[in-house]
């Protein structure tokens, strides 16, 4: 699909302050012409995904149902990975190794899950689109913190994974706990 790059990301900080990215798709295409799809729509795919599963909920079909979650994870998780949340999305390679290289030795893996579970928090109502805005400027402010770590580990992989692994942590736990409030959501 042509279309789905974009719908993994929000290069947020195309607009300074990132703060002031148009939260509304038709004024985001306004102030953003030829380059808004460019820039990433995941809050946008978010919210669509959000309302097609609770249409699923609605339909009582189970089969839907778990369709929707599976696209609407794999969306909102992305959008916690730093990465996919700044126009510096690969410096020399980072990409790679934070979301694949670390993650070769089990041990790092289940390290970071183990660590991710004491962040999880208290599911409640979610407003998915806002939600996603909100993790990717949280994110969009992390990027600095993650290349420095890759910076002062170069070819050191476990010194990286040791420099990251909280960072890590608590995105996967935040994801996990949003997923959570975002299927509550759809399913109250």
């Amino acid at each position: 699909d042509p279309d789905e790059w974009p719908r993994h990301y929000l290069e947020v900080d195309w607009v300074v302050p990132p703060e002031s990215y148009p939260r509304d798709w038709g004024n985001a295409q306004i102030l953003l012409r030829n380059y808004a799809v460019k820039n990433g729509q995941v809050p946008w795919h978010v919210e669509t995904r959000y309302r097609q599963l609770v249409n699923a909920f609605k339909s009582k079909d189970p089969a839907a149902i778990l369709q929707e979650l599976f696209w609407l994870s794999h969306y909102v998780t992305d959008a916690f990975s730093i990465l996919h949340n700044t126009k510096n999305f690969d410096p020399d390679g980072l990409h790679q190794r934070w979301e694949s290289d670390m993650f070769d030795n089990n041990t790092q893996l289940n390290g970071i899950a183990a660590d991710a579970k004491t962040y999880y928090g208290t599911v409640g109502w979610a407003d998915p689109k806002n939600n996603i805005f909100d993790v990717v400027l949280v994110g969009n402010g992390l990027v600095g913190t993650l290349v420095a770590a890759d910076q002062s580990h170069v070819g050191d992989m476990p010194g990286f994974y040791g420099a990251v692994r909280e960072l890590t942590a608590r995105r996967w736990g935040d994801a996990s706990t949003l997923m959570a409030s975002i299927l509550w959501t759809a399913w109250a």
